[in-house]
């Protein structure tokens, strides 16, 4: 206390500058908090008219099988599919699966091989016979 009595004189003249330094950064933060609201309002219009897309969009997708031309062969590719989803969800019946083909093929190539063998041993011997028959005439 400075040579007065009177403590308002004083802290006035210890506050004043506390209260302007403090009006200028609420009025700073106001500032900044308008240029938020802007921002977010822009943003918010921003989305909403996104939303309204994805809304149409999700409309058109769910009327797309009904509309689309190609429909027919989706539905038959998807029907085409079912081995190849049987062999990716059950890897190992598809293996055995293949194996008995696999097996049943390699015997069918050996039976037409033991009978091509065997229709030429056939053959030879009806050559044979057919030369000792005329060598009997």
């Amino acid at each position: 206390m400075k040579e007065t009595d009177d403590y308002r004189l004083y802290l006035k003249e210890k506050f004043d500058g506390i209260h302007v330094l403090m009006n200028a950064r609420f009025e700073n933060v106001e500032d900044k908090l308008d240029g938020i609201l802007v921002e977010a309002k822009r943003t918010n219009s921003r989305v909403t008219h996104l939303e309204d897309d994805v809304n149409a969009l999700n409309k058109k997708l769910i009327l797309h099988p009904v509309e689309c031309s190609k429909a027919k062969e989706i539905d038959a590719l998807k029907e085409d599919l079912i081995e190849y989803k049987f062999i990716k969800k059950y890897p190992k019946a598809a293996a055995g699966l293949f194996l008995v083909f696999l097996a049943g093929f390699a015997l069918s190539v050996i039976s037409v091989i033991q009978n091509f063998k065997t229709n030429t041993k056939s053959d030879r011997i009806i050559e044979q016979t057919e030369l000792v028959e005329e060598i009997i005439k």
